[in-house]
């Protein structure tokens, strides 16, 4: 059997939920977010409850395999994580638990503005080829 090329165990991430301190609905620098980061340092640890009401849960527990030359997509709803995975698989994020195993090259196109569809015509596939380098 060979080896999985990327090899995902376990993997979350959890982003912090941080309040704005606002002031007539627009949100403030300087003084009143210097005292806020001030009491939130001095108060003490706050219930598991509410931690879990400060925290984001972008990805809980994921895991798969890809195997040489097997093709994956990646689909679901606006939120649902994809592409935390992805900027995870391209370590551009650290996973909070689990880990990420990648045989290869891993080659990142979050975000850049491809256009994926005209890729039938020949010279905007070579012109994302040479943006990947």
């Amino acid at each position: 059997m060979t080896p999985a090329r990327v090899s995902v165990r376990n993997v979350s991430k959890v982003f912090p939920r941080h309040k704005a301190t606002r002031v007539r609905g627009i949100a403030t620098d300087g003084w009143p977010a210097l005292r806020d980061l001030v009491q939130k340092t001095m108060r003490r640890k706050r219930e598991e409850s509410r931690e879990k009401r400060d925290q984001l849960w972008a990805l809980d527990n994921v895991s798969f395999d890809v195997a040489p030359g097997e093709i994956v997509g990646i689909i679901g709803r606006n939120g649902a994580g994809k592409s935390t995975l992805l900027k995870i698989l391209a370590r551009v994020l650290s996973p909070t638990a689990g880990r990420v195993a990648i045989h290869g090259r891993v080659v990142s196109m979050l975000e850049g503005g491809y256009d994926l569809e005209g890729l039938a015509n020949s010279a905007a596939a070579h012109v994302s080829a040479l943006m990947q380098g």
